[in-house]
């Protein structure tokens, strides 16, 4: 079979699109409710990815796990499981499940250059705060910004207090950094250990 011109499983069409199920669809499919079909939307996802995964079929495989993660993603919300969902959305965001790794490096370099251009604005004085000599280019601010994302301590410069904007951003900058090698460590883990 042709598994590139399957994109959506009947299945998970009949759960985002009730009211434009195909002809050939039963028509006791009409009456299930929407966490009802998203349910066997994702069963059959999991079930197919499980089915060519044993017959070798890994990229079709891996599609089809990441449109599981995704049926069960809108599960959540009909559920109205919002952490679950929340979390669910910022793993797709940030890594794909695991399935789209360039997604974890488009994410990392925003948050690089976003942090950083924050980190030069901040030290030129352009946002009316801060404005003090440890940032005195682009290039020191992205460095700044590559240590404090992994969370190295860096604190350049004399006379720059914890209580200071610049390292305040810092800190935010490293959480977030930490959050995010988290997900990618824990996505990688799953999708590579978890099968």
């Amino acid at each position: 079979m042709n598994w590139a011109q399957v994109a959506l499983l009947g299945e998970e069409q009949a759960a985002r699109h009730p009211k434009r199920l195909p002809r050939s669809a039963p028509p006791v499919a009409a009456t299930f409710s929407r966490v009802t079909l998203f349910t066997f939307a994702l069963r059959a996802n999991r079930q197919l990815a499980t089915a060519l995964r044993a017959q070798g079929i890994n990229d079709w495989a891996d599609h089809f796990a990441y449109r599981a993660q995704v049926c069960q993603r809108s599960l959540n919300l009909r559920r109205l499981r919002i952490p679950q969902y929340v979390g669910s959305l910022l793993l797709d965001v940030i890594s794909g499940y695991g399935y789209k790794p360039g997604r974890s490096f488009i994410t990392y370099l925003l948050v690089i250059i976003a942090f950083a251009a924050a980190f030069f604005a901040l030290s030129t004085g352009a946002l009316g705060i801060g404005g003090h000599d440890a940032i005195n280019s682009p290039l020191s601010a992205l460095v700044f910004s590559i240590t404090s994302f992994h969370g190295r301590g860096f604190f350049p410069g004399e006379g720059l207090k914890l209580d200071d904007p610049t390292t305040v951003l810092a800190a935010v900058e490293a959480i977030m950094g930490l959050f995010i090698e988290i997900t990618f460590i824990a996505t990688f883990t799953q999708r590579f250990f978890g099968r």
